[in-house]
């Protein structure tokens, strides 16, 4: 299978960083040392069978990659990233992002982000060589019960243009909602299980398609998606290597009718954090900012 040979290549790779800065996964005794710093980055690469974004199946087959940088020593914690992708097969093209994310005071225990994206496609494909396309969006989350998180993100797109025919191209007030519960279960010193459920409700986002010969409405409830990660941490060099698995489902009547997908994706992380894992609630790797595919 093409996922379970690219998986072993990959935890060769890192398997050999990690030996050559010591053991693969050290003693809980001895611990790695703590760099103090108020800024860092994080640099990650990945595969993924699907690319998946709102529910929405635009590429099989692609690499993608991520580098950020978080600065916490501001009055907000600012973290500017781009990512990009691009799809194996040659028909999606390629797709460059920028984004910035900024931490916001926690209110009576409610974790809260605002968050900027603009999404350029720089190459010619199925979607690619259109104009670039901009998202605002909020996110607020909270511990609910044994280490469950609940959240909410609102994301609102402006100057969209048409992708292939699904967006609304050319017109703004597009919104998209996501409501999510996740959990990080730690195995072992190295290794930990993270699992992530939500359902997406779509306002007037995608361009009315017609099934059957008739006409879908563009608001209603959109996607549901199910994940399941198993991030393993590489000694003290940083690194994280994530295979994970996920379900896209969208069923009849729903804005985007019958169209169910399986995602299988890796990807190593070297992020020079303390804890070089993603939480819980920033599965889907393959987006920025993580949750909304």
């Amino acid at each position: 299978m093409k996922v379970k040979a690219i998986f072993a290549g990959l935890v060769g790779a890192v398997a050999l960083q990690g030996a050559t800065a010591g053991e693969w996964c050290p003693p809980a005794a001895a611990k790695c040392p703590v760099e103090e710093s108020p800024c860092y980055g994080s640099i990650s690469v990945g595969y993924e069978s699907d690319y998946l974004f709102y529910g929405a199946r635009l590429a099989e087959d692609s690499m993608w990659a991520d580098v950020n940088y978080t600065f916490d020593c501001l009055p907000i914690p600012i973290t500017l990233g781009v990512w990009a992708i691009n799809d194996l097969n040659a028909d999606y093209g390629t797709e460059v992002d920028f984004y910035a994310s900024f931490g916001l005071p926690s209110i009576l225990g409610f974790d809260q982000s605002f968050g900027y994206t603009l999404y350029t496609y720089p190459s010619e494909g199925a979607f690619g060589g259109g104009p670039s396309q901009n998202e605002i969006s909020y996110e607020i989350s909270r511990e609910i019960y044994c280490g469950w998180t609940a959240s909410y993100r609102v994301a609102y797109d402006f100057n969209m243009w048409d992708l292939g025919g699904l967006t609304q191209g050319g017109q703004n007030g597009a919104w998209m909602h996501t409501i999510g519960i996740a959990k990080s279960w730690e195995i072992s010193d190295c290794v930990a299980l993270d699992f992530g459920a939500g359902v997406l409700y779509s306002d007037n986002y995608w361009a009315p398609q017609a099934v059957n010969g008739v006409i879908q409405d563009n608001t209603g409830w959109n996607n549901y998606y199910i994940q399941a990660a198993l991030p393993m941490a590489v000694g003290c060099t940083g690194a994280t290597l994530t295979p994970y698995v996920g379900y896209n489902g969208t069923p009849d009547g729903w804005v985007l009718d019958g169209t169910n997908y399986v995602e299988n994706a890796i990807h190593p992380e070297i992020d020079r954090r303390e804890s070089p894992r993603r939480p819980a609630s920033r599965l889907y790797p393959g987006t920025p900012g993580g949750v909304e595919s």
